[in-house]
C-alpha cells in the first residue's frame, strides 16, 4: 500500500518499508511519531485508490534514524551588469536533514 503524505511543506510518496530525507524534525534519534496528513492512498496497480479533500482518515508511523547535515554549499548573491567582483557575494550553506524510515501505513 503506497500513500502521500504531507510533511514539512513537501509531499512524499511512500510505502512500508521506505526511507525519505526531509529537513530536520523535532524529534529524537530512534524515537516513533504518527503522521495524519495524508493526502491519498492506493495500491501497487492503482485499483484501489482513495483520495482526500484534502486529508483522508489513514496515519503513517514514522521513525527517526539520524539526524545529518548535508555538505557545504556556495550560495552566490550576483548583481547584473556591474563587471567586478566586488559585488558579488558568497555565503555558506548546510541544510540540516533527518532520516526516516517508515514503519506502517494505516487506512
Amino acid at each position: 500500500m503506497y500513500a502521500v503524505i504531507d510533511l514539512k511543506w513537501h509531499q512524499w510518496i511512500i510505502k512500508k518499508g521506505d526511507e525519505i530525507e526531509v529537513d530536520k524534525v523535532d524529534e529524537k534519534e530512534g524515537s516513533t511519531f504518527e503522521v495524519s496528513d495524508v493526502l491519498a492512498a492506493f495500491d501497487e496497480w492503482a485499483k484501489d485508490v482513495k483520495i482526500g479533500k484534502p486529508y483522508i482518515k489513514a496515519t503513517v508511523k514514522l521513525k527517526v534514524k539520524e539526524h545529518f547535515q548535508w555538505k557545504k554549499m556556495h550560495v552566490r548573491n550576483f548583481k547584473n551588469k556591474t563587471r567586478n567582483n566586488r559585488n558579488t557575494k558568497w555565503k555558506w550553506f548546510r541544510a540540516q536533514k533527518t532520516v526516516l524510515t517508515v514503519e506502517s501505513v494505516n487506512l
